[in-house]
């Protein structure tokens, strides 16, 4: 039986994805469609989701941000598949409402680019390496909105050389630039390395630290 709070957390999912791709796509189509612009927009977008559903569901609205917490067993295979359906089928509806309000249809352009899958694929290492900080070290909705936020801004403004980043297939499907190469492998490699980078490198098991403790003990 699903109970409220699974259907809490599928909503929250989809919500928020819903908000972050309408706005990008608000954005990307006004007089402001410079990545600056673009890049803020995103990550006040997920800092307030975070703010507002982080003890509901995480705020991942992101699938490969889902798929990275899966590779470090932070989210079970069918929380994993539900958040993701839910991230597309908001990323979706945003993109008709946005169609229905702005009359302008958007239309398939992107091709594969190896340049941008480079940029998809670092881009969402950074992002994925704070996201991977906040959960490993449980911080708190509000910090980790700040972090969120200014994280997903900074990688976005940094790869924006490339051309046109996401970090994000919800988005990209949004936007209409989903390529699988590209917006979607690069991301899920991203992410998923991410994850397991800051799990080996910057974790320590409870025996470590108590090891550490005992040494600065001992120096003492």
């Amino acid at each position: 039986m699903v109970s409220k709070a699974h259907i809490s957390a599928l909503t929250a999912e989809f919500m928020g994805t819903f908000l972050l791709v309408l706005a990008v796509l608000t954005m990307d189509k006004s007089l402001l469609n410079l990545s600056f612009f673009i890049s803020v927009t995103a990550g006040l977008v997920v800092a307030s989701m975070m703010l507002l559903f982080g003890r509901i569901s995480g705020a991942h609205l992101n699938p490969v941000i889902t798929l990275g917490l899966f590779s470090v067993k932070r989210v079970t295979v069918l929380r994993t598949i539900a958040y993701i359906t839910m991230q597309l089928v908001g990323s979706l509806a945003a993109y008709y409402i946005f169609i229905y309000f702005s009359g302008q249809k958007l239309h398939t352009s992107s091709q594969f680019s190896t340049k941008l899958l480079v940029a998809e694929a670092l881009g969402t290492f950074l992002f994925a390496i704070s996201w991977a900080a906040i959960v490993f070290q449980k911080l708190e909705p509000a910090k980790a909105a700040v972090i969120v936020g200014l994280s997903l801004t900074l990688a976005m403004l940094a790869m924006s050389g490339a051309g046109s980043v996401t970090l994000n297939p919800a988005v990209a499907l949004g936007a209409r630039s989903w390529v699988w190469g590209s917006s979607v492998l690069g991301p899920v490699v991203g992410a998923i390395v991410g994850f397991q980078t800051y799990r080996y490198l910057f974790t320590f098991s409870a025996t470590s630290d108590k090891r550490q403790t005992l040494d600065k003990s001992r120096a003492k």
